[in-house]
C-alpha cells in the first residue's frame, strides 16, 4: 500500500533521476557536475539525497520533514561507527541504510524518469529499495557512476591492498569480526538485488576504477564504460595571469610552492611525505629551503613535521572554491601521495589549474598524466621516491616549468574541459534513452 500511495503523491516526470546519499562536499560536487551538463543539454534532472543541505531546488531529501527520524538517522550512524570501530586503513562510512518501507513512501519520487544515475547510495538506500524504485519509474535503465568503491564491494569505499570484492567480501578486514556476518550479508544482497534489477550500465571514472569494476564479483560481466571527471575550467586555471598578485599576498614569493592534501587517513599518505621532508632535511637543506609547503585540508602533517626546518603554511579545510583555485594558481607543483584513491578530485582540479603533479601511480594517474610534459609518476609510493621527484622538479629552469604549466593546462581542457565531458556523457545517455 505504501508504495501505490508514494505514486500517487508523486511529482511529474523528469528525464534524469540522480541517487547520491550527500548533495554536499566531494559527493555532493560530483552529483552536481553530473545535474548541471544534463541540465545544458536540456534534460530535466531530480537529485534525491538522504538530507538536503544544498539550496538546489532540484534536490530532495528523504528525511527532509521529518525532524526526529534525521536526528535518529545520525544517532545509528554515530553507533554503527563506535561499535564495529572501523580501520582507519579503509572508508567503510555507512552499514546501515534507511528502512526500505520509509525510503519507497517518501513524496520525494517523480511518477517516471528514463534514466537513474546512481553516484552514492551507502547509508541512503539498500539495492533492494533500488530494484523497487526501477520498477515503479517504468523500468528505466540505471546507471552506476561513482568515483570510489561502494557500488561492487560490501560498502568499502577504498580497500588499499584488500580484494576481498573480488569473492564475496566475507573476510572483510576494515571492521571487527562482530560485524563480518553484516558485511558478508550486505555484499549477497547486493549481487541478489543486481540480479533482479532490470537493464544497468557500471561507468568508471579513471583507469584504476575501470580495472577494479571489471575483476569485482558483482560487476565483473557486466557493461562497463569509462568516462573521466570534468573540471571547471572558468573556476580552475582562471586566476594564471593574478598568478604573481596572489604569491605575493600569501607570501610565497621567492619561493617554489609545494601543494598538497593533508589527511590522518592512512590512504592519503602523507606519512610519506613527512618522511621525505626530513630526509630532504639532511640530504638537500637548499632544495628544502627553496619550498614552500601549502598543506590543505587537517593539520595532520603540521603536526607531523613540528620538528622540521620547513616553511609550511597550513590553512585548514578550504570551503570556498574560488580560494583553492586560488592556492593552485600560486603553487608550482601539487603532489598526491595517496596510497589508495578513487581520484583523487585534487589531481583532476591541479592540473586544470596549469599545476604540474608529482603523483603515485592511483585513480586518475595513468589517465591524465603525460611524463615529463604534466609532470610525473612515482615508480614506487616512497618517501625516497618522493625526495627524488622533487629535488629533480626544483632542478628545471623557470622557463621549463612555466612551459609545464601550458601543457598541463592544454591536456586537461582536453580530457577534463566541459565540452568534453559534456559530449562524453550527452552521448551515453543519448544512447540509454533509447535502450529497451
Amino acid at each position: 500500500m505504501a508504495s501505490h500511495h508514494a505514486i500517487d503523491r508523486g511529482q511529474d516526470a523528469v528525464d534524469v533521476l540522480i541517487l547520491s546519499t550527500y548533495d554536499s562536499d566531494g559527493a555532493g560536487k560530483f552529483t552536481s557536475l553530473i545535474a548541471e551538463t544534463l541540465k545544458r543539454l536540456g534534460h530535466s534532472v531530480r537529485i534525491v539525497c538522504a538530507q538536503k543541505r544544498s539550496g538546489d531546488r532540484d534536490t530532495h531529501g528523504i528525511l527532509d520533514h521529518r525532524p526526529l527520524r534525521k536526528a535518529a538517522y545520525r544517532l545509528v550512524d554515530e553507533f554503527d561507527r563506535r561499535v564495529f570501530r572501523l580501520s582507519p586503513d579503509y572508508a567503510f562510512i555507512h552499514l546501515r541504510a534507511i528502512d526500505d518501507r520509509e525510503v519507497l513512501a517518501s513524496d520525494v519520487w517523480p511518477k517516471a524518469c528514463k534514466l537513474i544515475i546512481c553516484t552514492f547510495l551507502d547509508g541512503m538506500m539498500n539495492p533492494s529499495a533500488l530494484v523497487a524504485l526501477q520498477r515503479r519509474v517504468g523500468w528505466p535503465v540505471v546507471v552506476f557512476y561513482g568515483v570510489d568503491m561502494n557500488f561492487y564491494t560490501a560498502g568499502c569505499h577504498y580497500a588499499r591492498e584488500c580484494e576481498g570484492y573480488l569473492q564475496t567480501c566475507s573476510s572483510c578486514p576494515a571492521v571487527s569480526r562482530i560485524g563480518r556476518p553484516a558485511v558478508a550479508k550486505a555484499f549477497l544482497t547486493k549481487q541478489d538485488c543486481y540480479q533482479r534489477l532490470g537493464k544497468y550500465v557500471v561507468v568508471a571514472s579513471s583507469h584504476e576504477h575501470h580495472q577494479q569494476i571489471r575483476r569485482s564479483f558483482l560487476f565483473g560481466n557486466s557493461d562497463i564504460r569509462r568516462m573521466l571527471m570534468g573540471v571547471d575550467e572558468t573556476l580552475f586555471g582562471g586566476f594564471e595571469e593574478h598568478r604573481s598578485e596572489i604569491r605575493d599576498k600569501y607570501g610565497f614569493s621567492g619561493s617554489k610552492v609545494l601543494l598538497l592534501r593533508s589527511s590522518s587517513e592512512p590512504r592519503k599518505g602523507v606519512d610519506m611525505f613527512a618522511a621525505a621532508a626530513r630526509s630532504l632535511e639532511s640530504s638537500h637543506p637548499d632544495v628544502l629551503d627553496s619550498l614552500t609547503v601549502v598543506a590543505i585540508g587537517d593539520q595532520y602533517l603540521k603536526d607531523r613535521l613540528r620538528d622540521c626546518r620547513v616553511r609550511l603554511y597550513s590553512p585548514g579545510y578550504i570551503d570556498s572554491e574560488q580560494e583553492l583555485a586560488r592556492l593552485y594558481a600560486a603553487a608550482d607543483v601539487f603532489l598526491n601521495t595517496s596510497l589508495a584513491d578513487g581520484g583523487p578530485v585534487m589531481l583532476a582540479q591541479a592540473l586544470m589549474s596549469g599545476t604540474p603533479v608529482i603523483t603515485t601511480d592511483v585513480g586518475l594517474a595513468r589517465d591524465l598524466m603525460r611524463p615529463p610534459g604534466n609532470g610525473c609518476i612515482l615508480r614506487k609510493p616512497s618517501p625516497l621516491d618522493v625526495v627524488d621527484a622533487i629535488v629533480e622538479f626544483c632542478g628545471k629552469s623557470e622557463a621549463e616549468r612555466l612551459e609545464m604549466r601550458k601543457h598541463a593546462r592544454v591536456l586537461a581542457l582536453e580530457q577534463l574541459g566541459t565540452a568534453a565531458y559534456r559530449n562524453a556523457l550527452g552521448s551515453l545517455v543519448g544512447e540509454l534513452f533509447g535502450a529497451d
